[in-house]
């Protein structure tokens, strides 16, 4: 049963993984651009291997995972 339970958030945590590598490999945007993201329009502090993190224009700390960013790219 637990391993039922630890494999159902495998897939969105390899995704967000996978699209991590793949943007700080390719480098689509870098820290400080501004970019809109899931009706997030902000700059750009953080990229890491699971998320993006962005600041947008009201202050507001954003984090976003890696594979929506993707997708938006």
């Amino acid at each position: 049963m637990g391993s039922l339970a630890i494999s159902f958030p495998f897939p969105d945590i390899f995704k967000n993984f996978l699209a991590g590598i793949w943007l700080l490999l390719h480098e689509p945007f870098q820290f400080g651009d501004q970019i809109f993201v899931e009706g997030f329009q902000g700059t750009v502090e953080k990229i890491s291997m699971r998320s993006t993190q962005i600041m947008t224009d009201r202050g507001e700390r954003v984090i976003v995972p890696n594979a929506i960013v993707f997708r938006a790219c």
